[in-house]
């Protein structure tokens, strides 16, 4: 008995081996394997090794490159809701000035790290028909988390990489290459729709096989509801949108969260509506996962001033109510900085009880205030009163006193538009949202800031759209860059 537990110890060990083994290897995403690592077939054999793949999988998403950090802050400080402080770091300065090229790290992170989650999934998903060991629910739960997870990145790069669906003609714009298997094959673009159609066939061939919400650090059906409800609000399908936010908003288990209960969520990772989370240890203290370093600062005050890169705009603070317990959750004021007295996010917590470091927060990828929002939206467009109800269960979730107002029309898509900008606030779905709508932004300068303070950038700008890494395009002839940008 002792040595078949020891071969299980063994097993497992080797199949986290080859995860991480695999992240140091090679310069574009399809070339994730060396010649002299295990094969697959040794590494997925038991129930455990297919489940310790599972969690190099959720590891790497929770990583610097993906969601641990890149795609919300890349995205946060890109648009008109953050301003760099005079003298700042200059970290995400290229986001933040509009002048990333195929070469720009962060864009060159998100991308394969992204990638690395669709061939690590896909890696679980094809040796899958080997497992026999476990309930059928067991193995389903396996498959259908991996599935989502690989529909998730796929969701994820064409949104950054591509023209938004609504904005262009999805059969014809190129989009991301679909990738289901782990080979050395070189890889053309997809069109958008090809790859919106791949995400909804994964998505919910997912939801079909998983049968529980495992715990928040694990997607589950709510999650599968969750990302269905994303991708077809993203593509201005509103029957399917409200379909997919209502079984969110149905699941009892993840209510809007009030008062203090909402402030836990920020606080101290924890509140009744996240449905899904990364899983940051209390031990890692790596720039790259600490989400929050650049609101709140990576070091404790010097002096009780505080180092940051980035202030909020005083433009997204004047919308909020004085009433909404948001600005209690987001902000602190009378900060002492080395550009004066400033107001300062502090939406991921400095004093955060689960770290030593300031600003680690566990990042919280699904939560239910967006399937209100969404299907508001959606609704907005065929049933002018169930949209106005589900504003004003969002509002009254938020704001003390809440007296709601029917709205009609543009006046409600208007707020409704509002509601996601202050809910969503530092979590990298403004530039989306933006983007989407084909709307364009300018800074107005303000106290404290510094570089690129007035900067205008307009909907048509081709920068929406990032370029393809240019690791990616010399190891790929089949790749296309996006327009704009010069490959050498």
């Amino acid at each position: 008995m002792k040595i078949l537990k020891n071969m299980k110890t063994i097993k497992i060990f080797v199949a986290i081996v080859t995860v991480f083994f695999m992240t140091a290897c090679g310069d574009d995403f399809l070339n994730l394997t060396p010649p002299d690592a295990i094969s697959d077939q040794e590494a997925f054999e038991s129930l455990e090794d297919f489940q310790a793949g599972l969690i190099g999988v959720y590891a790497t998403i929770r990583g610097g490159g993906y969601y641990g950090k890149n795609m919300m802050v890349n995205f946060d400080v890109s648009v008109d809701d953050l301003y760099a402080v005079e003298g700042f770091t200059n970290q995400y300065g290229t986001q933040y000035g509009w002048t990333q090229s195929s070469e720009t790290g962060e864009v060159y992170s998100l991308f394969l790290t992204a990638y690395r989650v669709i061939t690590r999934s896909s890696n679980l998903i094809n040796f899958w028909p080997t497992l026999n060991e476990g309930t059928e629910a067991e193995r389903n739960q396996i498959l259908g988390e991996a599935k989502l997870l690989r529909a998730m990145a796929h969701f994820d790069l064409v949104k950054v990489y591509a023209k938004s669906y609504r904005a262009g003609n999805p059969a014809t714009d190129l989009g991301i290459p679909i990738v289901t298997k782990e080979n050395l094959e070189f890889k053309a673009r997809n069109t958008v729709q090809e790859v919106f159609d791949f995400v909804i066939e994964e998505a919910k061939e997912a939801l079909s096989l998983m049968t529980e919400n495992r715990a928040v650090f694990y997607v589950g059906p709510t999650a599968a509801n969750a990302l269905l409800a994303r991708v077809y609000h993203e593509m201005g399908d509103w029957p399917n949108a409200i379909t997919y936010a209502s079984a969110v908003i149905a699941d009892t288990n993840f209510p809007l969260s009030t008062g203090n209960n909402y402030i836990d969520i920020w606080r101290r990772d924890a509140g009744n509506e996240i449905i899904f989370r990364t899983a940051i240890h209390q031990t890692e203290f790596s720039n790259d996962v600490n989400i929050g370093s650049n609101y709140v600062g990576g070091n404790p005050p010097v002096s009780n001033v505080w180092r940051i890169d980035y202030i909020p705009s005083l433009e997204l603070l004047n919308l909020y109510d004085a009433n909404d317990i948001r600005l209690t959750a987001f902000y602190q004021e009378n900060v002492s900085t080395p550009v004066g007295t400033q107001v300062v996010t502090i939406k991921y917590n400095p004093l955060n009880p689960n770290y030593t470091q300031r600003g680690m927060n566990q990042v919280k990828i699904f939560r239910t205030s967006e399937a209100y929002l969404i299907r508001a939206e959606a609704y907005s467009y065929s049933n002018e009163g169930l949209a106005n109800a589900d504003l004003q269960a969002l509002r009254t979730a938020r704001i003390s006193g809440y007296t709601h107002t029917t709205l009609a029309g543009d006046a409600l898509k208007q707020e409704i538009y509002k509601e996601r900008r202050l809910e969503f606030a530092f979590e990298g779905q403004r530039f989306f949202d933006l983007k989407r709508r084909e709307l364009g932004f300018a800074r107005t300068p303000q106290p404290g800031a510094g570089p690129f303070g007035n900067l205008a950038i307009e909907a048509t700008d081709y920068r929406w759209i990032w370029p393809i890494p240019q690791h990616e395009m010399d190891a790929n002839p089949l790749m296309v860059q996006n327009q704009g940008y010069v490959s050498e």
